[in-house]
């Protein structure tokens, strides 16, 4: 018998690995294949595509042998396989396996994953049980799936899990080719994405050749360089992927091309949408009698690097320490060296999440060279995935990497969202004299700490960082899962991830080992830096907006750094939906729709362009210092935020509501908080607040929630500001006070206008809460509400008992709250110039 190593001998070099050669197949008197023939050659991909009926899915059974072609030929690594003895049959094996659309047949429904996977090996390999278990779960390390799922059957997986566990077996003898029959038609579109990400990664990393066979060119063209398109069992149309894409020259392909669900549809951008809302469930079932889990489902998907596009040239760009990051280059069409944008992002350079192809050919289109990098740790880039550990040094070495290369005139501004914000404030920190200018968006530089206030007060923990440390700081890819927020300990659901994935975060780990390292540089690293020009874009629902304000304070008070602040404040979340769109229909929503995504494009990079433009061009005192939109009103320029000009108001809290004088005579109000039942967060994702506007009316009715509501507005009411909420509140050392400033519709619907919250580290007579920032317009018949309460979650962490840690402690016993109105330093709510 032919040994595994001699089957597993290479094509020679420059050889194809698999040659057809006028292949014929005949079933009766139909033609179903005829005169078929391509080449593939190691490592490439090829895709057949075609309608049902084609001929393409017969063109596969014969390269797989499943079929014997009428005539023709099969070359597989130079020799001949169409036989059909058992030697022959191992020969093909070896060197081609094949993926169905459904694998769940493919399996043995008796043995587990583990066992299926390693069946092909004891046929065809050499080796020790023990060593076909360590490869068992080397592939499915590499597949994203987990010990857990190995010892599963195939019935208790997903469709995208029995997939990935169908490519790992089929890698486990390390076969030279691989043929895949419409393997991902029959999964969600996001699920596709995934599969599609890991395959180009696998063929990226082990030299393997695909034929990749499907209806469908928007899902071939993320996995193949060059295509067949087949019709009644001939080939109609043959060359490289992109160039038929883009200009098909058979009538038949321009009516596949037309077949794709909209111009410019982007799988990998569907599938990386964070909206919760539309966001499919790719389940690993937890069994219903478990009665830690109840009926809780957790999703788990790990998503890998996208492909780089055509047009991006990737450079490895060398750090300080030898550690290398990727970074994709859009050049600016002008031949003479001009000004660079630097992004670096922990999301994917290429992925659909933050859609930095089309940004980076946005900013190329207006004369900005774009470099668009990996940060440290993450998808394509080298190293350690540690949070903000390393941004300033790997901002500076990156900054003058960029200011070398010949297409840099040495003027390079950074931009950003989130913490691709913060990696160019960082980079300010590092003072490299290429940094003109950043623009950072919906961020700060203390983003994600809890800030201390330094009066024995601090802020509540938002749940957030734990929760990115466990899905987008565990390895250099992301994972996509759902903790089940009713679990207690808080913890707990997360250590049931960890253990399903088989390997944890070390940021997370260090959240509950002493004081962490994974926490930016402080604010006065910022303050003592060279001051350059910076435009910061907040958001009035962003959650993260407490980060975005703390910068901006402190650096309006700054001497050196005042006069190059400038402020765009618009009517946004996190995820840049809009208040005017909210809740988000489909058709607006950028996440899901690429129309949607291209006309929010020149409001969401036109103003970053226009500032940088200002600063390059020396013009930056021509800009207004303020830009700002009042929600549900119009945008206004303003020399200072508040506006000079701000009237304030002042409610006072009364037993009746909200009032403009407080109550004659003193009073006690009380709630009762139960950290087993906290008062819900508004909406089901934090940082896209507008997607699906929560009506907050209900929570008003609850038992511990107290509301305070003001008489109707006689006209429109701009309310333009700083908004604090002071409350003569009796309670220890560990209580959480949560305010939410809302907007009373005539028809008795509740809507967030601004929230703050605070943890008091010792007892207080009077506590006072920051709600941020507002510009909001109160409609004529309107009415002004305040509620008050100790919970909002799953946003931030609930209570816990005195001294314990909310993350790791079951919950507390219900306390009594008590707040007084009027007396000598009544509660009451300002609106204005602080």
């Amino acid at each position: 018998m032919t040994s595994a190593d001699e089957a597993a001998e290479p094509a020679r070099p420059g050889e194809p690995v698999l040659s057809v050669s006028s292949l014929v197949k005949r079933f009766g008197t139909v033609t179903a294949v005829d005169g078929v023939g391509f080449e593939l050659m190691p490592g490439a991909s090829l895709g057949i595509v075609g309608e049902s009926g084609s001929g393409k899915t017969t063109t596969a059974r014969i390269l797989a042998g499943l079929d014997a072609p009428t005539s023709g030929t099969v070359l597989l690594a130079g020799e001949p396989v169409t036989g059909r003895s058992r030697r022959d049959r191992l020969r093909r094996a070896r060197l081609l396996q094949m993926i169905f659309q459904d694998p769940y047949g493919s399996f043995d429904p008796r043995q587990t994953i583990a066992e299926s996977v390693a069946e092909p090996m004891r046929l065809h390999l050499p080796g020790t049980a023990k060593d076909r278990r360590d490869r068992v779960a080397e592939l499915l390390d590499q597949v994203g799936l987990s010990a857990r799922a190995g010892g599963s059957l195939p019935r208790d997986l997903s469709g995208g899990q029995r997939q990935r566990a169908a490519i790992a077996r089929a890698l486990g003898i390390r076969p030279r080719v691989l043929v895949l029959d419409e393997a991902v038609a029959a999964l969600d579109v996001s699920i596709q994405a995934q599969i599609l990400t890991l395959l180009d990664e696998l063929r990226r990393d082990t030299g393997i050749a695909y034929v990749f066979v499907s209806h469908d060119l928007a899902v071939v063209r993320h996995i193949t360089d060059t295509a067949v398109v087949m019709r009644h069992g001939r080939i109609v149309e043959r060359g490289a992927t992109e160039t038929i894409l883009r200009d098909p020259r058979h009538p038949y392909t321009r009516l596949l091309l037309d077949s794709i669900p909209a111009p410019g549809w982007d799988l990998d951008r569907v599938a990386a949408t964070a909206a919760p809302s539309t966001r499919p469930a790719e389940a690993t079932r937890v069994p219903r009698d478990n009665p830690n889990h109840g009926e809780h489902v957790l999703n788990i998907e790990r998503v890998g690097p996208a492909a780089v596009p055509a047009d991006a040239d990737q450079a490895m760009i060398p750090m300080r320490d030898g550690v290398r990051l990727a970074a994709d280059v859009y050049r600016a069409a002008s031949p003479s060296p001009g000004p660079a944008v630097l992004v670096r992002l922990p999301y994917d350079k290429d992925g659909a999440y933050c859609f930095m192809p089309l940004i980076g050919r946005y900013f190329a289109a207006r004369g900005y060279t774009a470099v668009v990098q990996d940060v440290r740790g993450k998808y394509r880039s080298e190293g350690a995935t540690e949070f903000a550990v390393h941004e300033v040094d790997d901002g500076h070495d990156t900054l003058q990497w960029v200011a070398e290369r010949p297409w840099c005139n040495g003027d390079v501004v950074m931009w950003g969202d989130s913490y691709y914000g913060y990696t160019a404030i960082a980079a300010a920190m590092s003072g490299h004299p290429a940094l003109r200018a950043i623009a950072p968006r919906v961020t700060g530089s203390q983003l994600s700490t809890v800030l201390d206030y330094g009066d024995g007060t601090r802020d509540v923990e938002q749940t957030s960082r734990k929760m990115y440390f466990a899905t987008h700081y565990v390895d250099a890819g992301r994972y996509e899962w759902e903790p089940d927020w009713t679990r207690r300990p808080l913890r707990a659901p997360f250590d049931d991830f960890f253990d399903r994935i088989g390997k944890r975060s070390a940021n997370f780990d260090a959240e509950f080992s002493g004081a962490s390292r994974f926490v930016p540089p402080p604010v006065k690293a910022l303050l003592e830096s060279r001051p350059v020009p910076a435009l910061y874009t907040i958001g009035w629902f962003d959650n993260c907006a407490i980060w975005s304000w703390h910068d901006v304070e402190a650096l309006s008070r700054h001497p050196d750094w005042t006069s190059h602040l400038r402020l765009r404040l618009e009517a946004i979340d996190h995820e840049n939906y809009r208040l005017r769109d909210a809740p988000v229909a489909p058709s607006d929503d950028h996440a899901a729709d690429p129309a949607a995504l291209e006309r929010m494009l020149p409001g969401y990079l036109d103003p970053a362009i226009e500032f940088f433009d200002a600063v390059l061009g020396g013009s930056l005192e021509a800009l207004p210092r303020v830009r700002y939109e009042i929600c549900h009103g119009d945008w206004r320029d303003g020399e200072a935020w508040p506006p000079r000009d701000a009237p304030g108001f002042e409610y006072f809290l009364t037993p009746e509501g909200l009032a403009a004088e407080p109550p004659p005579e003193p009073s006690t109000v009380a709630w009762t908080h139960d950290p087993s039942d906290p008062v819900p967060s508004q909406g089901a994702n934090p940082f896209a607040a507008l997607f699906d506007r929560s009506d907050l009316s209900a929570v008003g009715d609850r038992d511990d929630v107290l509301r305070f509501t003001g008489p109707a507005c006689a006209e429109d009411t701009d309310l333009l500001g700083a908004v604090t909420v002071a409350l003569a509140v009796a309670a220890p050392a560990g209580a959480h006070l949560h305010a939410r400033l809302l907007d009373m519709e005539p028809g008795g619907a509740a809507f967030l206008i601004a929230k703050g919250q605070l943890r008091l580290d010792a007892p207080r007579g009077t506590a006072v809460l920051d709600l941020q920032h507002v510009a909001y317009r109160l409609r004529a018949g309107h009415r002004l509400a305040l509620d008050v309460m100790s919970g909002d979650f799953p946003e931030y962490v609930p209570e816990a008992p005195a001294g314990a840690d909310p993350w790791t402690s079951a919950p507390g016993a219900p306390a009594t709250r008590r707040l007084t109105l009027g007396g000598p330093d009544p509660s009451r709510v300002r609106i204005g110039r602080r």
